[in-house]
């Protein structure tokens, strides 16, 4: 699912494994190879992490580089309320040998509370600042469809919520008020926030492509597109994967 080259040329790689042996229960991955293409015995265990952060599934969606080696990854950890399992969108970092940052968060780990079941973290940047950001989708609760809103997230360099950043360092936008998603991410020398995916018409339920600029304390921009966000329409179904 990721992909990032470190500042002396090796490559991480983050996605999924899957305990095929055991439970088929899902645990994030890392791997770390060198110039040549090699394993680097240096990160974690011969060049592989696997970090299992809950006993249920837990899927790493995007990641990025700090200036000083760490690795910030985003997706979700699962956790249970009552006899509902949800996703919580969330943020984790590790070191640059590939050990939890236990300094981050809890033990590593940053999470939003989910109110219902389906939520993800698809991007994540570090800012210049040291901040983190991601994005991807928020569900609210139950309404008898589904309901996906677009979600911001900002953190601040120790992985408390940033609370110069919309509400608690959380910002969720509904477009059309079914389902809307975000894939891409990207940020500007002014602190804007760029976010790309795509909205679901009311009615027809085609999908149009959406891209949101967010100013640097959360606010959509008034004075770009129409209130801060600009659609695209050119067949029933546009997405925008990536920015």
């Amino acid at each position: 699912y990721a992909l990032a080259l470190t500042a002396d040329g090796k490559i991480i790689v983050g996605g999924i494994y899957f305990n095929v042996e055991t439970d088929y229960t899902a645990d994030m991955l890392l791997i770390r190879l060198d110039q040549s293409g090699n394993l680097d015995p240096d990160f974690g265990t011969n060049g592989v992490v696997i970090a299992p952060l809950s006993p249920f599934d837990d899927y790493l969606q995007a990641l990025a580089i700090q200036p000083d080696g760490k690795i910030v990854v985003s997706g979700t950890v699962a956790e249970t309320v009552g006899f509902e399992l949800r996703n919580a969108p969330s943020i984790i970092r590790f070191l640059e040998n590939g050990q939890l940052d236990t300094g981050f968060g809890t033990n590593g780990v940053v999470k939003f509370t989910p109110e219902a079941i389906d939520n993800e973290l698809t991007s994540c940047i570090v800012q210049p600042d040291g901040k983190i950001v991601a994005s991807g989708h928020f569900e609210a609760p139950f309404i008898g469809f589904s309901n996906f809103d677009i979600l911001v997230v900002r953190v601040n360099e120790n992985g408390t919520p940033d609370t110069t950043f919309g509400t608690n360092g959380k910002v969720i936008t509904p477009v059309n008020g079914g389902v809307d998603d975000a894939f891409g991410m990207d940020t500007d020398n002014q602190g804007n926030i760029y976010v790309a995916g795509f909205t679901t018409l009311p009615v027809t339920l085609e999908l149009d492509m959406v891209l949101l600029k967010y100013l640097s304390d959360g606010q959509l921009d008034p004075d770009f597109g129409n209130a801060g966000l600009v659609t695209f329409n050119a067949q029933p179904y546009d997405v925008a994967n990536d920015l």
